[in-house]
């Protein structure tokens, strides 16, 4: 297995979802504005970057960062779906990501 980034499998995994020229570019920028915040997170939990990085109890802890940062519910709430959605229909089932082993994660209400 190649050593990838968490960041970096996100990021292809915006790109396949989001695709430029099929997407309004107002959508791939606010989505990807969100996108970086994830990565804020990941920055601050002090871990090695990696896939394994992408899982339930961090998409948990994503959602307190945010919560301390002062992010209303409703914003929070669509910062985490995107990852989420990111994960659930891309990474966790499309061939391309299956060496990663990539669980499919749900939002914590």
């Amino acid at each position: 297995m190649s050593t990838i980034s968490a960041n970096k499998l996100l990021f292809n995994a915006f790109l396949l979802y989001y695709p430029e020229g099929k997407t309004k570019e107002s959508t791939r920028v606010t989505q990807g504005y969100r996108l970086n915040a994830f990565y804020d997170y990941l920055k601050d939990l002090g871990q090695e970057n990696t896939p394994k990085n992408l899982t339930q109890e961090n998409i948990n802890g994503y959602s307190e960062f945010l919560k301390k940062r002062g992010i209303s519910p409703t914003a929070r709430q669509q910062y985490v779906q995107l990852v989420c959605r990111l994960i659930n229909k891309v990474l966790a089932v499309k061939s391309e990501f299956r060496e990663y082993d990539i669980s499919p994660v749900t939002i914590d209400k």
